[in-house]
């Protein structure tokens, strides 16, 4: 059995093709193998990683979506469980590790340096950038900004997570981090989700106020934190709605002012019933905020929202009928 992942394309009317990309052979005849695409450059060449038999999983690289892939090679100290995640224009990618020597058994941030010549990929570099175990979905942009959220504790078993950013550089056959470039965003709890081109980071960190578990947040690249607006108090068909909690921003673009998705949490009541929800929301950098099911024209009910793009568009997930996960969408917004 093969569970595939998926690509598609997806034109500003509306149009979309979806593609099955490929899967390499299961090493055993028997096994359920799944697949799963993170991340697309430019160049149409996408990253992830396949698993389900005794190989463990392996990151995944496909010259583009018509191809069959081929398995990244992980760099000296890391073996087995491991994942592609993001894929830069230059064929810069990062992604984790399982490395063995981690006294916490935690995950290794690794990048490769990578080149598809006439449909055909090669890999010409692949390094061990963060020995330490490392949570979540490292990312690389153009300009080399990197981030990934890193377990900072010396104790085994014990997790104390920080946001850290990186600057990556490199030639036609290498890549490397650049010395001193590496920065923990806070002293606290926190992580990091997403990164720009400006090298500005947004996640999740812990809240100043005294019971409030975490925060969303939006770092510069000078360590100034943007003032996030929040969606304010409504009533809206016979329910009261409190102002929503800035809960989490999961990624963010290169507009101007930035913008950036996330969610939001918030208490409702009608009568004497009382409930709460999570609010998928956009920011316009300091400007305002908005829920994002208002600003495209019949939108469905979401889930979560993932990631935007320059243009605006914004994937997302929508929800079944018993409010859990369901299919992806794009969302491209009609104002």
């Amino acid at each position: 059995v093969v569970h595939r992942a998926h690509y598609w394309t997806v034109a500003p009317a509306g149009n979309v093709l979806g593609l099955d990309l490929q899967t390499l052979p299961p090493s055993e005849p028997e096994a359920i193998v799944g697949s799963q695409a993170l991340d697309v450059n430019i160049d149409g060449i996408v990253v992830g990683s396949q698993w389900g038999d005794s190989a463990g999983r392996a990151p995944l690289l496909w010259p583009d979506a018509t191809k069959p892939p081929i398995e990244l090679p992980l760099p000296g100290g890391t073996v087995g469980f491991a994942y592609a995640s993001s894929i830069n224009d230059e064929g810069i990618v990062a992604g984790l590790a399982y490395d063995p020597d981690n006294p916490d058994n935690g995950m290794s941030l690794v990048v490769w340096k990578v080149a598809v010549v006439d449909g055909v990929a090669m890999v010409l570099d692949a390094k061990t950038i963060l020995s330490k175990a490392v949570s979540l979905m490292p990312q690389v942009t153009n300009s080399g900004y990197a981030i990934a959220t890193v377990n900072v504790s010396t104790e085994p078993e014990t997790y104390e997570y920080r946001a850290v950013r990186l600057m990556l550089d490199w030639n036609d056959d290498q890549v490397w981090e650049v010395p001193g470039s590496r920065t923990q965003l806070f002293d606290d709890w926190s992580t990091a989700n997403g990164v720009n081109e400006a090298g500005t980071v947004c996640g999740r960190c812990a809240s100043p106020i005294p019971g409030e578990w975490g925060i969303a947040y939006v770092m510069t690249v000078s360590g100034e934190l943007l003032d996030l607006p929040v969606l304010p108090a409504v009533k809206r068909k016979g329910f009261t709605y409190t102002a929503a909690d800035n809960e989490e921003a999961m990624a963010l673009n290169n507009a101007t002012p930035v913008q950036i998705v996330g969610r939001g949490a918030r208490a409702f009541t009608q009568g004497t019933f009382q409930g709460s929800e999570k609010v998928p929301l956009r920011w316009d950098g300091e400007t305002s905020v908005t829920d994002v099911r208002t600003v495209t024209e019949g939108s469905p009910d979401l889930f979560s929202v993932g990631d935007i793009n320059d243009a605006g568009w914004i994937t997302a997930r929508t929800t079944d009928i018993h409010g859990q996960p369901a299919l992806p969408v794009v969302l491209i917004p009609s104002q």
